[in-house]
């Protein structure tokens, strides 16, 4: 570096043109204000001659200093305009210009040997292959920059790198070294003073969503405690990361059944300034809130479909349709109505009532998922986990229709990809829509062992209350069995049956309403198969405030079934039986449901 500074000094006084200092501070005023401005244009026309008319003297052709003015400050001038260029050309939309004048800034910077400008460069360069989703080269660029920071002594340039680093191998589904990145980033977090520990809620978080599709739940849910703890603490906490604190909660609450929770917490995410400030605007900050104001009200969403306030529901949707532009959050928006679709079935509507609702053909909406997401490849790192989302939802539909063999074929990639990418919870669940499709198939009995193993799977990387319906499927096949060990084995049986019983109760008497259906309906076909009238009576009773015709049909025809099922087994429910049968029957006519099969 000695040598290059006084090739430097000489260079600066040979025989050249000189240079105007005043015209120098003139520009270099013009530039920050065209720049503050938003007149990329001006800021670059000013930057690129700022450059033009200091580079030959810093850079090697040789020219005076003008007076008034040191070396070391001219050099540092020529450093900033390269930077400006950058902006300004990023500004205009030139993103490979802008690249390529980056590239020049981080020549230079190393050529100085200047570990600030160097460290600088390299988070330029690691923000645009994060633009472009290039997260290879991103991590390339963030690793880099840890050395020089760590010779530095800047903490807060060691955890920004370790976060985006984190991002950037979740992406790519390398879970240990983005957990890594953010151990090594909470490390640097804990030892530094001041501000710096305001970083640990997104450390933190990060370190759920990993946890969370490695199928560690309870390493999860032990992050969002030390975080819940952390903010009831009074301890210092970004608005973005409260957020998505909250938010998490939600997925544990909704995952629990708990809708009083879930519609508690979007009062709370309701009333910050990110979702009320959210007004529309071009700036960074304007689009990120109005992206968090839209993540609420999906949520939103979804709670007030699984309510049964589908009115709501399609109003709130509606508005987020209207509100995004974003391809991401259509895309999500597109499976959420997709979901819809193939969980109401093919119904039409049987009243005026109805006529606004959303009433979708799952057929259609299958055609325009393939459309929306064939023009992404499947292999895209950012994409993938919608793609598996979709794929859960189109294996449902094929065995509405009965197309098991396609159904399996779906799961059976959705559980070959999460494997590989080591995402257990997902593969989990794709190991129990198999045994379901089975099941559809008249496959109980040669299924039963294999369910048995699953619901310990989910155990363990869902969480136990998630798993407590694949429990119940698992316990009603051993009963036709005749052989209940496998789940004796697995588990003290009693204790979580009576946990089930538990918590739908719960959930209905708490809450008003059975937010647990698939339990409270697993609960109801073990009653009826054990001939447990004063149980079954009370289930049913409970289940019942879910089962509209008009709303939920498919549901609906489930509940009557083993009602049916249940009362032809008493011996003198023989008339009650035909009146189910026949409401089941009338029902399919009218929603387009094959009424042989009954």
């Amino acid at each position: 570096m000695g040598t290059y500074n006084r090739q430097k000094r000489r260079l600066l006084h040979s025989k050249s043109v000189r240079i105007d200092v005043k015209e120098i501070k003139r520009v270099v005023g013009e530039v920050q204000s065209a720049l503050g401005a938003g007149a990329f244009a001006v800021a670059f026309d000013g930057a690129q001659k700022l450059c033009e008319w200091i580079g030959a003297a810093v850079e090697g052709d040789g020219a005076n200093p003008p007076m008034g003015i040191d070396v070391a400050t001219l050099d540092n001038i020529y450093m900033t305009a390269l930077v400006w260029r950058v902006r300004a050309k990023s500004g205009l939309g030139d993103r490979a210009s802008a690249e390529a004048m980056a590239e020049a800034y981080y020549k230079a910077a190393c050529d100085r040997g200047c570990a600030p400008r160097i460290v600088q460069a390299l988070q330029i360069k690691a923000q645009f292959a994060l633009d472009r989703a290039d997260w290879q080269a991103a991590i390339d660029a963030l690793e880099s920059i840890f050395p020089h920071a760590e010779a530095l002594g800047d903490r807060a340039v060691e955890i920004a790198a370790g976060l985006a680093l984190a991002n950037c191998h979740t992406r790519l589904y390398r879970f240990n070294d983005a957990s890594e990145a953010l151990v090594r980033a909470e490390k640097c977090a804990a030892m530094a003073e001041g501000a710096l520990d305001e970083n640990l809620p997104a450390i933190w978080m990060g370190l759920y969503e990993i946890e969370k599709l490695t199928g560690q739940c309870e390493a999860a849910r032990s992050c969002l405690s030390r975080l819940g703890e952390w903010i009831q603490n009074g301890k210092a906490c970004r608005e973005d990361d409260f957020c998505a604190f909250l938010l998490a909660q939600i997925r544990e609450s909704s995952a629990q059944f708990d809708s009083q929770n879930v519609r508690d917490i979007l009062d709370m995410l309701k009333s910050t300034s990110i979702y009320r400030a959210a007004n529309g605007g071009e700036s960074p900050d304007a689009k990120r809130q109005k992206l968090q104001h839209i993540i609420v009200d999906i949520e939103e969403c979804r709670s007030l479909w699984a309510s049964g306030e589908r009115e709501g529901a399609r109003r709130v949707y509606d508005r987020c349709v209207a509100a995004t532009d974003d391809r991401a959050t259509q895309q999500t928006l597109a499976l959420l109505r997709y979901e819809w679709a193939v969980e109401t079935g093919r119904c039409a509507p049987t009243s005026a009532q109805q006529c606004h609702e959303i009433v979708d053909d799952p057929e259609a909406m299958a055609h325009e998922m393939a459309r929306l997401f064939d023009e992404d490849s499947c292999e895209d790192d950012g994409n993938i986990l919608m793609q598996i989302h979709r794929g859960f939802i189109d294996a449902e539909l094929e065995m509405e229709r009965g197309k098991y063999e396609e159904s399996a074929q779906i799961l059976n990639w959705i559980h070959e990809v999460a494997t590989f990418r080591d995402c257990a919870s997902i593969a989990v669940r794709a190991r129990a829509m198999l045994c379901q499709n089975e099941i559809c198939k008249g496959n109980a009995r040669g299924v039963a062992t294999e369910l048995v193993e699953v619901y310990g799977a989910m155990r363990r990387y869902i969480g136990e209350i998630e798993a407590l319906p694949a429990f119940l499927i698992a316990y009603r096949l051993c009963l036709l069995v005749g052989d209940e060990s496998p789940l004796e084995a697995l588990c003290c049986v009693n204790d979580v049956f009576e946990r089930c019983e538990q918590k739908f109760e719960t959930c209905c008497v708490q809450h008003g309403e059975p937010g647990m259906v698939a339990l409270g309906l697993g609960l109801l076909r073990i009653y009826a198969l054990k001939r447990d009238v004063a149980r079954f009576e009370k289930v049913a009773a409970m289940l019942a405030p879910a089962m509209d015709p008009a709303r939920r049909a498919h549901r609906t025809m489930v509940y009557w079934g083993i009602c049916a099922e249940f009362e032809r087994s008493l011996g003198d429910g023989a008339s009650r039986a035909a009146g189910y049968l026949k409401k089941m029957r009338e029902l399919a006519e009218i929603n387009g449901f094959d009424a042989s099969r009954i």
